[in-house]
């Protein structure tokens, strides 16, 4: 499955196209793997490379924050469940992964 298809198909917005690309790029996986095993990076807590340490984390935050939180918004409005955001860099990180993330896992099972 080609990573444009699961852009086309999961991202709705431009922030979320972007930031699906921001994630694939920070992570240390070929799109082959993640598409093979995305249940292998959705928990940020068991050490997803590329969003391991602060010194990745937070700069990934800092580049991609207005895209995070758009992201954000657009996930308290599909599911109605406000997200209890802190000012936690590494949070908004780990948040953009597990995002991105769910949507793959999402499509692959739709198939």
């Amino acid at each position: 499955m080609k990573m444009q298809t699961v852009i086309n198909n999961t991202c709705f917005t431009p922030e979320s196209k972007t930031l699906f690309r921001a994630v694939m790029r920070q992570l240390n996986a070929s799109w082959g793997e993640v598409w093979e095993y995305p249940e292998d990076y959705r928990n940020a807590l068991n050490g997803v490379g590329g969003f391991i340490y602060y010194n990745e984390t937070e700069p990934f935050a800092k580049r991609n924050i207005e895209n995070i939180m758009k992201c954000i918004i657009e996930f308290e409005d599909e599911t109605g469940v406000p997200m209890h955001t802190e000012n936690d860099l590494n949070w908004y990180a780990w948040f953009a992964l597990e995002h991105i993330i769910d949507k793959i896992m999402c499509y692959k099972e739709s198939l």
